[in-house]
């Protein structure tokens, strides 16, 4: 029996989402740096005669300090018009001071066949040291710590639409959720936990598949009442994006998510076996994280599937396996031996049906 107080813990292993940071797309020349600043951890603007000695007198208005930058964008290139001067000194103020440090910046690849989904980690600096030819030649730069790289066909439309903006760096606040579901599959964020499940079946898909998400929560239910955890199902929120590939979206207030980490713990042992890295000792466990709880969680979802070896079981697994839900990651405890426990496949494979127990 798994007791609410040890799920509760899970919710701690959930990642956090600041919900007041923006979101930025911020092109590459074409894609002709993507490699370099994702490999290297980076972006970087050009209009290199300005200075961060020039940056650092802009006024704090940012309508004077980009008629500032012009004058001396002006002074520096003749042959630049005005559109261009202020198109520039927008985006200079905007990279200098616009972005933020723990923003986050989406980077397109040569075509936009994939882009990178980064965490900004500083504030701008020089790099005015000798760069090889082809390297990025620019000065001003942000270091960046690179969450994610995702192709084109993993993104929805609308994210996609946002990507159309012809300025180097453009603000995608708008668009957050679409990218959120890229960085992690389970997170809170404001008063809500997220959990995403990715179809990846582009054939069409069935009414009947589409049901799978009853036999979820009949599976949830089951668990939930069996275990005296109280969970109401009327609390989880669905957005569905009928598109497939797409996304299933489930949305839970914040402070239960521990229920969203069940259903992932039942679509992941219905998919196959999960293996987990787990903490040796009850000391190490009680200061290093919520190892025990997570393996206690699993393993009695585990024997609860097994002893309900019943209709729903075999069809959402079933199910699960045409829609082709992408395989689900529990959040990862590491540990300071490096053990990896295997928990079992659950339920056992199904060939036909099975008698109540």
């Amino acid at each position: 029996m798994i007791t609410k107080e040890q799920i509760e813990q899970l919710g701690k292993l959930i990642c956090d989402i600041n919900p007041d940071k923006h979101y930025w797309f911020f092109r590459t020349m074409g894609g002709t740096y993507y490699d370099e600043f994702v490999s290297r951890g980076y972006i970087a603007f050009g209009y290199d005669g300005i200075t961060m000695k020039d940056l650092k007198n802009i006024p704090e208005r940012d309508d004077m300090a980009r008629a500032y930058l012009k004058i001396r964008l002006q002074e520096l290139d003749k042959n630049l018009t005005d559109s261009q001067t202020a198109k520039a000194a927008g985006q200079i103020v905007k990279f200098y001071r616009g972005l933020a440090v723990g923003d986050v910046v989406v980077a397109p690849s040569y075509q936009s066949k994939k882009f990178a989904i980064g965490v900004i980690e500083s504030e701008m600096y020089e790099d005015s040291s000798k760069h090889a030819e082809g390297e990025c030649q620019f000065v001003k730069r942000r270091k960046v710590r690179w969450e994610k790289e995702v192709w084109r066909s993993e993104l929805d439309a609308k994210a996609i639409l946002a990507f159309g903006n012809q300025q180097t760096m453009s603000s995608i606040d708008e668009y957050a959720e679409y990218i959120d579901r890229k960085i992690s599959n389970i997170y809170n964020k404001g008063e809500k936990t997220y959990l995403v499940l990715r179809v990846n079946q582009d054939k069409g898909l069935s009414w009947d598949d589409f049901t799978l998400i009853g036999d979820l929560g009949t599976l949830f239910k089951e668990f939930s009442d069996e275990n005296n955890l109280g969970i109401d199902l009327s609390q989880i929120e669905m957005k569905i994006n009928v598109q497939s590939p797409g996304d299933i979206l489930m949305i839970i207030p914040d402070g239960t998510g521990y229920a969203l980490i069940i259903v992932l713990a039942i679509i992941t042992l219905l998919g196959g076996t999960f293996k987990h890295k787990s903490l040796n000792s009850e000391t190490e466990i009680s200061t290093g994280g919520f190892g025990k709880f997570l393996s206690d969680t699993l393993s009695a979802i585990s024997d609860f599937l097994d002893r309900k070896q019943e209709r729903e079981i075999i069809k959402a697994k079933e199910k699960l396996q045409n829609m082709q839900i992408e395989q689900q990651n529990l959040p990862v405890i590491e540990s300071s031996e490096d053990e990896t426990i295997a928990l079992p496949s659950s339920p056992q494979e199904l060939t036909g049906d099975t008698p109540h127990s």
